[in-house]
């Protein structure tokens, strides 16, 4: 088993610490600094090679487990949550905009708008194809995706 920690100390802001729960012997089988500011949400993919992370610094970031950054973008404004399918991650914003990029090319394909505070939660039925964001606003709101397999 994999656990993940993020510091939020003031020079440690945004460092991975990573430690297999297996290891009888303690402590943390690697780093990586990830973001310069506080790491606000981070998620696996559903396959458990790839752990998505974003941050009140802008970015969105995606690493694989084993391995290093697979890809990395800066949105522009703070990000406060995530979902991922592993192809796909919707970002909820401080703006309070839904933000969706596609892992293969990188590029934003969508954005939705329908908060006006900042988005804190996202959460998705099974087959994903159902999106509810909660939000500062006092709101929650649905979302269908038919399309996303």
């Amino acid at each position: 088993m994999l656990l993940i920690y993020f510091y939020d100390f003031y020079f440690r802001a945004g460092v991975i610490l990573f430690w297999n729960l297996d290891n009888t012997e303690g402590g943390s089988t690697g780093n990586i600094h990830a973001h310069m500011d506080e790491v606000t949400c981070v998620r696996f993919s559903p396959d458990g090679k790839m752990v998505a992370t974003c941050s009140k610094d802008g970015h969105l970031k995606v690493f694989e487990v084993e391995g290093g950054e697979v890809f990395s973008c800066d949105a522009g404004e703070p990000l406060r949550c995530l979902l991922t399918n592993g192809q796909l991650i919707l970002v909820g914003t401080e703006s309070g905009a839904l933000r969706l990029w596609e892992l293969v090319t990188g590029e934003e394909v969508a954005q939705f708008k329908g908060h006006t505070g900042p988005v804190t939660c996202l959460t998705s039925s099974g087959d994903g194809k159902i999106i509810a964001s909660g939000s500062e606003d006092q709101t929650i709101r649905i979302w269908s995706f038919p399309d996303l397999e």
